[in-house]
């Protein structure tokens, strides 16, 4: 079974305003991500920074909250190093008038989806996509409600195919597979030299704030 705690390390965001994401993850996972996917079972935690460091939930991955993100457009990530973590930078996404709960969900569905940060898939063309469960369909517009908080839309298994029929998504906003996407949406492809992005503007024609983490990506797999 996995464990995904959140932890407050946003030192001035109250921990009440913070831990009230753990029920609507909890639902949202038991209800739609895991059964979608075949995911094993997960149980979703809260803790301050501090209970954190004193005595932190056995193996569970830590999502951390934090305040500003360094990089530019970055407003969430995770990684595989000594454990496996993702960030978000909730001070970001607050000042961009966005929901940070959506950018945490992200996060904690592509953990469940690719936790070593390792998968790809190999699109009909030969080009490389990233096995990104969330990058696609990410925005606001998209978000499923669940206990009053805003949570993230996410790819199903058949958008990582080249022959399965509809739905893409669990909102079944996605008309076609990978690499199609909602307005918002954007996907990081391997050409067999670089990595590029494509990106779905948004209904009026400019760009989603999230689309703009790719130019200071965190980390994108190895290609042999």
């Amino acid at each position: 079974m996995t464990a995904i705690v959140i932890v407050n390390a946003y030192l001035t965001f109250p921990d009440k305003e913070a831990e009230v994401v753990v029920p609507a993850l909890q639902e949202w996972d038991d209800t739609m991500l895991a059964p979608a996917w075949g995911f094993d079972k997960c149980t979703y935690h809260f803790q301050p920074w501090k209970d954190w460091h004193e005595k932190p939930v056995p193996d569970a991955w830590p999502i951390f909250l934090n305040r500003h993100s360094t990089d530019a457009g970055v407003l969430g990530y995770h990684d595989n190093t000594t454990l496996i973590y993702g960030r978000c930078f909730i001070g970001d996404c607050i000042r961009d008038g966005i929901s940070w709960a959506v950018d945490v969900s992200h996060e904690a569905a592509e953990m469940r989806g690719d936790p070593k940060v390792d998968k790809t898939f190999k699109m009909a063309n030969g080009d490389i996509a990233m096995y990104e469960l969330c990058d696609a369909v990410e925005d606001d517009a998209n978000a499923i409600e669940v206990k009053g908080v805003k949570l993230s839309d996410f790819v199903l298994p058949s958008y990582f195919s080249t022959a399965a029929p509809p739905p893409y998504d669990y909102q079944k906003k996605l008309t076609g597979r990978c690499p199609t996407l909602t307005p918002g949406g954007y996907m990081s492809i391997y050409n067999g030299k670089v990595w590029t992005q494509v990106t779905a503007r948004l209904i009026g024609g400019r760009t989603s704030i999230r689309s703009d983490r790719y130019s200071t990506r965190h980390r994108v797999p190895r290609i042999p």
